[in-house]
């Protein structure tokens, strides 16, 4: 793995600009995030990045700490900083310029119209990031097997999914998975 300063910086601009896609949170840019990281630069293995991925959601707080371990990884606290600057500034700007239209224009028609052709558009994003993240992190029968028994629950129940992550790790403790 090799990452000096000048591409980890060349990436962190990169990510900055695919930020702005992140229409409902980091799981709509991770399959762009993972193919640059895995697949273009090699810098760390599907397996990690999944890793990284799950400790990052794991933790308190919001998803964008996803790119803060992603920067860490790649190049210690200055990496940290740069993926997590480049994962919130550019959003977090382009979100209070856009509060600022769509209340100066809430009565407008097309305020509904922009909101249902988004729905589906992060849906998308978000299932291309599990069929991602699955493709990682399963590896056996039982392995997919689980993952498509939580989807199929999440989807027909109303269950929290942290009963489900809880169920992973205990099968995960006992050598099931």
């Amino acid at each position: 793995m090799s990452t000096d300063h000048a591409s980890v910086l060349d990436f962190a601009l990169e990510l900055a600009a695919i930020s702005l896609l992140s229409i409902g949170g980091v799981q709509a840019i991770l399959p762009e995030i993972q193919r640059k990281l895995v697949e273009v630069n090699g810098w760390m293995s599907a397996s990690t990045f999944a890793d990284l991925y799950a400790l990052g959601t794991a933790a308190p707080g919001p998803n964008a700490v996803v790119g803060t371990l992603l920067g860490f990884h790649l190049a210690g606290l200055w990496g940290a900083f740069l993926f997590t600057c480049a994962m919130t500034l550019p959003t977090s700007l382009f979100a209070y310029f856009m509060a600022q239209v769509w209340e100066r224009f809430r009565a407008a028609s097309w305020r509904q119209v922009i909101a249902d052709a988004l729905a589906p558009i992060t849906v998308g994003l978000m299932l291309a990031a599990g069929y991602l993240l699955t493709q990682a992190a399963d590896h056996d029968w039982k392995q997919y097997g689980l993952s498509a028994l939580a989807v199929l629950l999440l989807l027909r129940t109303r269950i929290n999914p942290v009963w489900m992550i809880l169920a992973g790790a205990l099968l995960g403790l006992t050598g099931w998975v």
